[in-house]
């Protein structure tokens, strides 16, 4: 049996769902898939799972999480963080979207302060073409 294989149930407390101690890769994916990280489950549960992960290494409130030898991927919420451990929780879809809608807020928000300064670094260009004599960028 291959290590992925084995599991040993783990007693926990009542409030918590039973936890299944494993070692299953998997990765961490965010940014619209454009960054991931390397990851193990070391226990998993109905309602989330345990993560080690390379010290220093920093996570988003919210990604997907790929398991590859389950062929699934997880929408998962951070819910703690050590050096080189993490806590999620898998998200239901009410939840989810909660989640991806206060994603797109804040990427809105981000967005419009960004737009804020290049359209002050553009003005601020436009008055130093202009000092310098270059009329046509008058407006």
């Amino acid at each position: 049996m291959s290590r992925e294989q084995e599991t040993v149930v783990e007693k926990s407390t009542p409030a918590r769902a039973e936890r299944v101690r494993t070692i299953l890769g998997a990765r961490a994916i965010f940014n619209g898939g454009r960054s991931a990280i390397d990851c193990q489950i070391r226990n998993i549960s109905e309602t989330g799972a345990r993560l080690t992960l390379n010290e220093g290494l920093s996570l988003p409130g919210a990604f997907d999480l790929e398991v590859p030898t389950r062929n699934k991927t997880y929408r998962v919420m951070l819910r703690w963080r050590t050096k080189d451990a993490a806590g999620v929780q898998f998200i239901d879809d009410s939840v989810k979207a909660a989640v991806e809608q206060g994603t797109a807020a804040d990427e809105l928000y981000s967005l419009r302060n960004e737009n804020a300064v290049l359209r002050r670094r553009v003005a601020d260009l436009v008055r130093r073409l202009t000092d310098l004599g270059h009329s046509e960028w008058q407006r």
